[in-house]
């Protein structure tokens, strides 16, 4: 994987790991189709949530925006139970 979209991830979980405004999301690497696929894992009996983002969209993308988009899919997710 490119060093610069590993060290953007690190930048990305930091911030989503603030215990005020985090999200309990997980990032994965499809290298394959060149995605990141965000996951919001279930809790209990709900569904598991899973976007996927191009990984040019994702460089493209300012860090907080990406971060916005990770709170954004963890409240869906909370909101679908």
């Amino acid at each position: 994987m490119n060093k610069l979209v590993e060290e953007k991830i690190i930048s990305s979980l930091f911030s989503l790991s603030d215990p005020k405004n985090g999200a309990k999301v997980e990032i994965s690497i499809d290298e394959k189709n060149k995605e990141l696929q965000i996951i919001r894992h279930p809790t209990e009996q709900k569904v598991a949530f899973v976007h996927s983002i191009s990984i040019d969209n994702f460089m493209n993308m300012p860090i907080e925006i990406f971060c916005n988009l990770c709170r954004s899919i963890e409240k869906d997710a909370e909101n679908a139970a």
